[in-house]
């Protein structure tokens, strides 16, 4: 993406039992050809997946950016490989994760729960009580702020479009989401359609613009639902392991019909959001510990974070997530602006960056 100024530098088969012999051939050295065929493609396959199974996330890091408040779970956008922007109590600040460039820091009016920036010169974050405030993360001095009505403990945003941006929290009685233009401030309120008091506790994705998923960890389901609406178009049942709560912690939507969400068990779940089915056992992600949040550069690769500076990376519902240790404190946040990178930052203000092993 540009328009970053100079401060941020945007870097058709027949069944092999029926195959008709060639001339001169006979039907039995066929049969000796087809076996041979068929040890080779297997054995194709098995060093095909040793050496995707070989192929491991790189680090590098870590990058200081800025102070820290230590807070559980800081929201991170990326909008661009070179531009992220981070929540950390009432303030943001935006740098770039692959230089040494200085951040840019900003305060903002009141704490925020969720952010996303769908361009690199426009951000958007909501608080408790349903005010949005957008601001160009390189401009500290631009900032726009609205209300959306009542909305509260918003468990994030996510924008489909820079024109489109939705955020779910809990409104009179019932759950509510409201979607908004942060450019122009146009909105619509919406009460979700459903006799449940949704509970939602910071797994937001929207996939496409007319589709969007939410973790609700009361009633241990994902909520597919439609923004422009409200209406609920499926409840996914999601498996959690409650040792503590909220259990359900994090949620990433890499594909339409793919969803990756991470409890506080250190499970992941795989579904289809568009897809209704009851609650299934859960995958360990190769590791011990509680998960505080995932995110996608792909269907094929995802980071989970946990409070102890761990970060796991591998693909959906696949065995062997390979772990690596970056930091002595817990990661807090992780995005992933592309399809060969990811970014991880933790509680005392340092970023990593994980480099996707390509195909």
């Amino acid at each position: 993406m540009t328009g970053n100024g100079d401060r941020f530098r945007i870097r058709d088969g027949v069944p092999a039992a029926r195959a008709l012999a060639p001339i001169g051939v006979g039907r039995t050295h066929v049969r000796g050809l087809a076996h041979v065929a068929a040890v080779c493609t297997v054995a194709a396959a098995l060093t095909f997946l040793a050496s995707a199974a070989s192929a491991r996330m790189s680090w590098s890091g870590p990058r200081p950016i800025g102070p820290s408040n230590g807070q559980p779970v800081t929201p991170i956008a990326c909008p661009s490989a070179h531009q992220c922007t981070v929540l950390d109590g009432p303030g943001a600040l935006t740098f770039d994760p692959g230089s040494s460039l200085p951040s840019v820091d900003r305060s903002l009016p009141a704490e925020e729960y969720g952010l996303a920036c769908p361009l690199t010169t426009l951000c958007t974050a909501v608080t408790d009580g349903g005010r949005e405030l957008s601001f160009d993360p390189e401009r500290p001095g631009a900032l726009r702020s609205r209300s959306l009505g009542r909305l509260y403990q918003p468990s994030g945003v996510a924008c489909a479009s820079s024109r489109e941006c939705v955020t779910v929290g809990a409104g009179a009685e019932v759950g509510a989401e409201v979607a908004y233009d942060p450019l122009t401030g146009g909105r619509v309120g919406h009460r979700f359609r459903d006799p449940d008091v949704f509970t939602f506790t910071g797994g937001l994705a929207c996939p496409t613009r007319t589709e969007c998923v939410a973790l609700d960890d009361l009633n241990e389901i994902a909520i597919t639902f439609s923004p422009l609406t409200g209406r609920v178009l499926v409840q996914t049942g999601v498996p959690v392991k409650r040792y503590t709560a909220p259990a359900l912690v994090g949620l990433a939507c890499p594909g339409r019909r793919l969803c990756v969400a991470v409890d506080s068990g250190g499970d992941e779940s795989v579904f289809d959001p568009l897809i209704s089915q009851r609650r299934r056992h859960g995958r360990r992600v190769n590791h011990p510990g509680t998960l505080v949040g995932v995110a996608c550069a792909s269907e094929q690769e995802c980071v989970a974070i946990d409070p102890h500076g761990f970060a796991l990376s591998g693909a959906p519902g696949r065995r062997g997530w390979q772990a690596t240790r970056l930091s002595a404190v817990g990661l807090t946040g992780v995005a992933c602006p592309s399809a060969s990178e990811c970014v991880v930052v933790d509680g005392a203000g340092e970023a990593y960056v994980g480099a996707v092993p390509a195909d």
